[in-house]
């Protein structure tokens, strides 16, 4: 009997509340201005606690102010991210989306450690970003 009562909804008892956590995040958006920049681009459309709580009777609408807030937040982190036309493909949309968080740990995870010993490293010239030791190292094999 209690395996059916655990099977019966996977509701962890600590997990949060979402219309706290939306509460939450309505209050950080503020503090970043975004009710200025939905006044611009969304025709003043703020959100609310349960926006993106409950189906939506205009789900695109609903995807595309998703979007819109994506991309400000992207901008305001310096990232390049250019915000979608409402009528864009969803799944490209999501991709470019994915591309831009991934693209970091991309870049972070194709660097090589280095392998020079200190004296290398600073004879190193070619000021890439691998050895993380001196500012102007490299990860050639033959310094000059």
């Amino acid at each position: 009997m209690a395996e059916a009562e655990a099977d019966a909804g996977d509701v962890r008892d600590d997990a949060p509340n979402p219309m706290v956590l939306m509460g939450d995040i309505l209050e950080k958006l503020k503090i970043l201005q975004y009710e200025d920049f939905a006044r611009r681009n969304l025709d003043g459309r703020l959100l609310h606690a349960a926006y993106f709580m409950v189906p939506h009777p205009k789900p695109n609408e609903q995807f595309h102010y998703f979007t819109q807030l994506f991309a400000f937040l992207m901008k305001l982190n310096k990232f390049s991210f250019e915000a979608p036309d409402e009528f864009d493909d969803p799944n490209s949309t999501v991709a470019n989306m994915m591309e831009v968080l991934v693209a970091p740990r991309r870049r972070a995870a194709r660097r090589t450690r280095c392998t020079h010993t200190r004296s290398q490293q600073s004879a190193c010239c070619c000021a890439c970003d691998v050895c993380p030791h001196v500012p102007a190292a490299c990860h050639r094999s033959d310094p000059r």
